[in-house]
C-alpha cells in the first residue's frame, strides 16, 4: 500500500462513465499547509471539474472526489459534496479498459523516483489505430495537467496544498514515511491499456 506521510495528503479524483457502475480514479499526492475545509476541498474539485471536463464528452462525469490526510495510520478523509460535472467534449471515448498516462517525474532515478497517474477513457480523437498520442493531444492534455501544480488553478483552490509528492509503498507496520517532491507532471505518447491474464 502506499503510505501516506504526516503532514501530506492524497487526492482521489473521481469519474463516472455511462454503462459502468463503478466509479475509476486518478490520484495525486501534496504536501499540506493547513488542515484541510470543507468548502476548501468542494472548491477544489469543483475547479477540476471546470479544468478538465473539455478532454471528455457526456457520456463521463466528473463526479468530485475525496481527501486522505497522513499518516495514514489515524488518516482524515473529507469527501467532496459537489455534483457531478458531464464532459463537455464531442469526441467518442476509448473503451473503458484505455487511459491517458501522466507521468510524474522526480530528480530520482529508477523505478522508486517515478511514478504515473491514469486517466480513464481518453477520447477518440488525436489518439491513433496504435494508441499513439498526437501533439495537439498532448499539448491539450498538459494544460489542464498544469493546473495541478503549484501556482495552478485547481492547486489554488484547493488552497491547503504544497508541492505535489510522489508517495512510496509501505504498511501501517513498517511504513516508509518518505515522500519525494514531483517534478514535472506530463502526459505520455501513447495510451494505457488494462491487461487482462487469460484463463483457460
Amino acid at each position: 500500500m502506499t503510505y501516506i506521510p504526516t503532514g501530506e495528503c492524497e487526492i482521489w479524483f473521481s469519474f463516472l462513465v455511462a454503462g459502468d457502475n463503478e466509479p475509476m480514479y486518478s490520484h495525486l499526492g501534496y504536501l499540506t499547509t493547513a488542515t484541510p475545509t470543507q468548502a476548501q476541498v468542494d472548491a477544489g474539485f469543483a475547479e477540476f471539474q471546470l479544468q478538465f471536463k473539455v478532454l471528455w464528452n457526456g457520456d463521463m462525469s466528473l463526479t468530485g472526489g475525496h481527501v486522505i490526510v497522513g499518516p495514514s495510520t489515524a488518516s482524515s478523509r473529507w469527501d467532496s459534496s459537489i455534483t457531478a460535472v458531464v464532459g463537455t467534449g464531442v469526441a467518442t471515448l476509448l473503451p473503458n479498459n484505455c487511459a491517458m498516462l501522466a507521468r510524474k517525474t522526480t530528480a530520482l532515478g529508477g523505478r522508486r523516483g517515478r511514478g504515473r497517474m491514469f486517466f480513464p477513457c481518453p477520447t477518440e480523437t488525436g489518439v491513433s489505430a496504435a494508441g499513439v498520442v498526437s501533439g495537439a493531444t498532448i499539448t491539450a492534455w498538459n494544460a489542464e495537467l498544469d493546473t495541478l501544480k503549484v501556482g495552478g488553478s485547481v492547486h489554488t483552490a484547493f488552497a491547503f496544498l504544497g508541492e505535489p509528492r510522489l508517495f512510496h509503498t509501505g504498511t501501517d507496520a513498517n511504513p516508509d514515511p518518505s515522500s519525494t517532491p514531483i517534478t514535472d507532471l506530463g502526459c505520455q505518447n501513447k495510451i494505457g491499456t488494462q491487461r487482462r491474464r487469460m484463463r483457460r
